[in-house]
């Protein structure tokens, strides 16, 4: 049993499971409290989903009735499991099973699709659950911020209130202000050279990745990390 429990919590097909295979496979050089060498789930669990994204493939969708679970050995000697949990269960916190699962976490990252067409349902949902997340560590990654930010924007600083900025603005203003400074501009896909997403249009229209290169998809894992294990807190 691993010393701490971080859960990922957000709806269906947000990019979870793509957040964490970008920072666990993708920008292992940003994470040096982990012991990689002695993490072998990262590459059982997450391997095949981060082999898709290099060969611009999108990462299978976890199934609806299964969890995801890495566990990461520290370089402190600690340890810490990340659990990607299924979308549905967001909207169930009512649930004394649900509830359950939230209060034993020790900390929960809450992700959600920047520009998707239920974004304000997104947002609702979290603050509707909001009373019971914030009982824990907590903080929100928004994911595909390519779709809105430049690569050499400072907005990808993640400084505090960065989303106020720029027209990149949400409705939920006062509910993000709760996060402080732990609200975060992801990209699984990234930056071409020429600063041009790393992404295509397929056939129908869907946006598929190609030649990823990950853009600040490690940060909150950083931050979780240094706040769950004090030693981390210089690194």
């Amino acid at each position: 049993m691993a010393d701490k429990l971080l859960l990922l919590w957000g709806d269906t097909q947000v990019g979870k499971t793509t957040l964490v295979a970008a920072a666990l496979k993708g920008r292992q050089r940003e994470l040096p409290m982990v012991d990689f060498v002695n993490s072998p789930d990262v590459d059982t669990v997450l391997g095949y989903q981060w082999s898709r994204l290099q060969r611009n493939l999108l990462v299978m969708p976890t199934k609806h009735d299964k969890h995801l679970d890495v566990l990461l050995t520290l370089r402190d000697g600690g340890s810490l499991e990340v659990r990607d949990i299924p979308g549905a269960l967001t909207a169930e916190v009512h649930k004394p099973e649900v509830r359950e699962l939230v209060l034993r976490a020790d900390a929960i990252l809450l992700v959600a699709e920047w520009q998707a067409r239920n974004l304000e349902g997104q947002m609702n949902a979290i603050g509707i659950s909001w009373a019971i997340l914030q009982e824990r560590l907590t903080g929100l990654a928004f994911t595909k911020c390519e779709r809105r930010l430049d690569a050499g924007d400072p907005e990808w600083r993640g400084e505090p209130g960065w989303w106020k900025s720029g027209g990149f603005r949400v409705k939920h203003e006062q509910l993000l202000e709760e996060f402080g400074e732990a609200v975060w501009p992801t990209s699984a896909y990234g930056y071409d050279a020429d600063s041009r997403p790393n992404c295509l249009l397929g056939e129908f229209g869907q946006v598929i990745p190609f030649n990823v290169s990950p853009k600040n998809v490690a940060a909150p894992f950083q931050w979780f990390l240094k706040r769950l294990f004090p030693e981390f807190s210089q690194c």
